[in-house]
C-alpha cells in the first residue's frame, strides 16, 4: 500500500473548520468562566444550554474540550501541510544589511500519521457531537446556536476525513 497526499483544498477545510469551531468553543468558554450570558441571535435559551449539568466533565466545561480539539486538529493539519517558510538569512561581510533569500513555501510533506489521527479525531468528535445534539433535542428540549455551529464544524471535519480516508491507503497502480 502506498500512501497518498490528500487534496489541498480537503487540507484548507479542515483549517477553514477547526478555526471556525475553535473560534466557537473559545467564545463559550470565555463566556462561561466569566460567568457572561450568551447573545443569541437565534435560539433564545443558549446559556441554558450551556449552563446544564450536561455541560461539564470533571468541573471542565465542555467547550473547553472542544477548543482544545480544534486547536489539535488545525495543529495536526498545519504539521501535515507544513507551510513554514525557509529563509536563510545571510549578514553581509561590509555592512550591515540583512539580505534574506530562499523564501519558497515547501509543499506538502505528506505526513500520513496527522490525517490517520485527525480521522480518528474527528470519529470520536461526530460521536460525541450527535451525542450532545441528542441531549439539546431530547433531554433539554432546547437548541444553543453555538453549540449547532460546533456540531456542523466536527460533522464537516469527520466527513471530510472520510473523504480522505481513500487518500491514506490508496493502492499502487
Amino acid at each position: 500500500m502506498n500512501e497518498s497526499k490528500i487534496p489541498k483544498w480537503s487540507s484548507r477545510l479542515y483549517i477553514v473548520l477547526s478555526l471556525i469551531g475553535f473560534i466557537d468553543a473559545t467564545y463559550v468558554t470565555v463566556k462561561f468562566y466569566l460567568r457572561s450570558p450568551l447573545n443569541c441571535l437565534v435560539f433564545k435559551n443558549c446559556s441554558q444550554v450551556i449552563n446544564s449539568s450536561y455541560s461539564q466533565i470533571f468541573s471542565i466545561p465542555l467547550s473547553l474540550y472542544g477548543a482544545v480539539f480544534y486547536l489539535t486538529i488545525f495543529l495536526l493539519t498545519v504539521y501535515y501541510v507544513d507551510v513554514t517558510t525557509r529563509r536563510n538569512i545571510h549578514l553581509e561581510p561590509f555592512g550591515p544589511e540583512l539580505r534574506v533569500e530562499g523564501l519558497a513555501e515547501r509543499a506538502d510533506t505528506k505526513k500520513p500519521a496527522a490525517i490517520k489521527i485527525i480521522f480518528w479525531l474527528t470519529g470520536f468528535g461526530f460521536l460525541f457531537s450527535l451525542y450532545l445534539l441528542f441531549i439539546q433535542a431530547f433531554l433539554l428540549n432546547q437548541f444553543c446556536l453555538y453549540c449547532l455551529i460546533s456540531a456542523a464544524a466536527s460533522i464537516l471535519l469527520f466527513l471530510n476525513s472520510l473523504y480522505n480516508f481513500k487518500f491514506l491507503f490508496k493502492q499502487d497502480s
